[in-house]
């Protein structure tokens, strides 16, 4: 059995309302969410993602053993779709604070392999306290089953990596793509 296949688990929010995944980051829970957007899966790392889970919305994660397998939501988290949106407009100033705040221990790349009808990510994290191999609660594995025109990944082994997180020592990284449409990438 190889990491990026163990503890999947499918989640979701527990409450009729909205909730900010910050709420999930300050109950020590920070490993890759895997949200459907309808065409493909999206991947969201709580501390270093803005996002707000839909009333009921369910997802999938890898639970690393650190965790007990254990998921708190606090209360706190619970916000009402204004609330959401209103959010979600200030975010570009919620993440450009995050990654002032990871800069010192984390340095977190993101590429976007962008058409005129659709954009994927990956993100290479630098941080010199995970390994090369496949770290549960750090990597997250590229999920590849909708109708997505195009797919772009990080390479690690034989995983292709939705995020990347490694040490900086050999700051090579490998990159690999997928589109199935002709056009301007």
């Amino acid at each position: 059995l190889f990491n990026n296949d163990a503890n999947w688990n499918f989640v979701g929010n527990p409450y009729p309302s909205y909730y900010d995944m910050d709420g999930l980051r300050d109950a020590g829970f920070v490993s890759p969410v895997y949200i459907w957007n309808g065409i493909d899966y999206e991947v969201y790392t709580p501390g270093d993602d803005v996002y707000h889970f839909h009333p009921y919305e369910g997802f999938f994660i890898q639970n690393p053993a650190s965790t007990d397998g254990e998921m708190i939501w606090k209360e706190e988290g619970r916000e009402t779709k204004s609330q959401a949106d209103e959010k979600k407009n200030n975010e570009h100033k919620r993440i450009a604070m995050r990654q002032a705040q990871a800069q010192a221990k984390r340095l977190l790349v993101d590429i976007n392999l962008v058409s005129d009808e659709y954009t994927d990510k990956t993100r290479i994290v630098f941080n010199d306290s995970t390994t090369l191999g496949y770290d549960l609660g750090h990597d997250a594995c590229k999920m590849e089953g909708g109708t997505a025109p195009l797919h772009i990944y990080s390479i690690e082994g034989q995983v292709n990596h939705a995020i990347n997180e490694r040490p900086k020592g050999n700051a090579y990284v490998q990159l690999g793509y997928d589109v199935n449409q002709n056009g301007w990438y």
